[in-house]
């Protein structure tokens, strides 16, 4: 079968060279076209969409001694995910209900929500501080490491062969120090400035990092090897017992970024999206109380702006949100000024959850809570944090 040919460069059968001419000046506007696109390209694609600063650089945290690497910051929490978002993100993190978050402002945790357990809105992210969100095994993290008032610490690359933290791939660990002796289950850094190698036992492995790869790993636990000469422009890792096996899933060529604390307090340049203030809570508010005495029975508390368990009795203030975000199983009380001011007994009235007022706070109980709140709350009853026991 045949078939007849097709003259693609003919505009019509006259004249077959007609279409030279307009066809390259075409061509020309096209070229022109996609030059101006590239020089657009480059000269506005490059500029990021938010301006990079201080508060921005962090890749991992710290709580106490332990490490836990971001996934990133103002973006998109993805599974077992840690994630921080800033102001410049906006007025909330805007995540979905799996997972736990934490507010932080000046390096202390100041409300903590368990929207998992508990379905509460997005955490509202605090004029100069940020939100810590965690899903899946990140969640867990933040669950069993903060509470209000834990202190955390955010964590950049370090500007030297320095630093209080090493990035090892998605993995971060605390180091015990630099060019000191190494202790069990520690991981100590050497610089050139300690000598020519390590001068550790056997009891442990090594990696040597130059440019931030590694070039060299000896296990000297396994292997009756000398200790690891440090390299100049760069230094070794040397990792005992638990850090030992931390180090051991470095390859020659893997990433290693050693970490100091991050500048988070340089403001940012970019004007963030308005956020209401957060009206200042009475001093009588501390987050650290203990218990409440409604009227002149006592009740201890089971902390504040944290996930209401069984029988638990909890405080919510501004800080965590516009209402508990607690479920229909309890009973609230809305206290200003150390009086209640309003209640809800939602387990008998299918009401929503108690708004929290400006300058005050609310109590929720749960099961026996619940009862205590109902046996002794009333409007107008005089509730107080921290009871003084009254002298026998």
């Amino acid at each position: 079968m045949s078939f007849p040919s097709l003259h693609l460069h003919r505009l019509d059968a006259g004249s077959p060279t007609r279409p030279v001419a307009p066809r390259r000046a075409l061509v020309a506007v096209v070229l022109l076209s996609l030059l101006f696109g590239l020089f657009e390209a480059l000269l506005l694609g490059a500029s990021p969409a938010r301006a990079s600063n201080a508060v921005d650089a962090g890749v991992a945290i710290r709580t106490g001694n332990d490490v836990h690497a971001l996934a990133g910051t103002n973006i998109a929490r993805g599974t077992d995910q840690l994630v921080r978002y800033t102001p410049a993100f906006g007025a909330n993190t805007a995540t979905n209900q799996w997972g736990a978050e934490a507010a932080v402002v000046d390096g202390v945790v100041t409300a903590i929500r368990d929207r998992q357990l508990v379905d509460a809105p997005a955490m509202p992210i605090p004029a100069g501080g940020y939100v810590l969100s965690g899903h899946g095994q990140a969640r867990l993290t933040l669950l069993a490491g903060l509470k209000v008032g834990s202190r955390v610490g955010v964590l950049a690359p370090a500007t030297a062969a320095r630093g209080e933290a090493v990035l090892l791939g998605s993995s971060a660990r605390v180091l015990a120090g630099t060019n000191v002796a190494r202790g069990v289950d520690q991981l100590v850094l050497y610089t050139p400035a300690f000598g020519a190698n390590t001068a550790t036992n056997r009891w442990g492995l090594e990696a040597a990092v130059v440019n931030g790869k590694v070039t060299a790993i000896r296990d000297r636990q396994l292997r009756n090897a000398s200790a690891m000469p440090i390299p100049a422009g760069g230094y070794v890792l040397s990792g005992h017992g638990q850090a030992r096996t931390a180090l051991l899933q470095l390859r020659v060529g893997s990433n290693v970024t050693l970490l100091e604390a991050a500048s988070v307090a340089t403001p940012s340049p970019v004007s963030p999206t308005p956020v209401a203030p957060v009206a200042p809570e009475p001093v009588a508010l501390s987050p650290a109380s203990t218990a409440v005495r409604v009227g002149t029975s006592d009740h201890a508390l089971a902390g504040t702006n944290v996930a209401r368990g069984t029988d638990q009795l909890v405080r919510y203030t501004p800080v965590f949100g516009a209402n508990t975000g607690t479920n229909q199983w309890g009973a609230e009380a809305a206290v200003v000024d150390g009086k209640i001011t309003a209640i809800r007994d939602r387990q008998l009235v299918d009401a929503p959850a108690m708004p929290i007022p400006t300058g005050g706070y609310v109590l929720s109980g749960h099961g026996q809570a619940r009862t205590f709140l109902l046996a002794n709350a009333r409007v107008g009853t005089t509730v107080e944090l921290d009871p003084q026991q009254a002298a026998p």
